[in-house]
């Protein structure tokens, strides 16, 4: 974790703006935020994909989550154990929003 930043450090209750490329892929970073900080809000550990997808779809009236390019981006990195956000996004968000 990059400096010691949680999730719970970036302030997610509007849309995080600024931090990525395009509006998708902030809009994804805010949803990845929001995930865990609903998690306890104190560390990145991994997540699967169903998830988020619940999570997402819980709050969003049955739409599942989309990373909006973050994943292809190298900024939340997928594996065997699910995916986790780098040290890039989490330092990004941070600069973008803090809470």
């Amino acid at each position: 974790m990059p400096a010691g930043i949680r999730p719970s450090d970036i302030n997610a209750q509007t849309w995080i703006r600024g931090a990525f490329a395009t509006e998708d892929m902030n809009r994804a970073a805010t949803w990845v935020v929001r995930f865990c900080q609903a998690r306890g809000g104190n560390d990145w550990r991994s997540f699967s994909l169903a998830e988020i997808d619940q999570f997402h779809s819980e709050r969003t009236g049955g739409r599942l989550f989309d990373f909006g390019g973050l994943s292809v981006g190298g900024l939340v990195e997928g594996g065997g154990k699910g995916f986790v956000p780098t040290a890039e996004f989490i330092q990004r968000c941070h600069r973008a929003s803090p809470a």
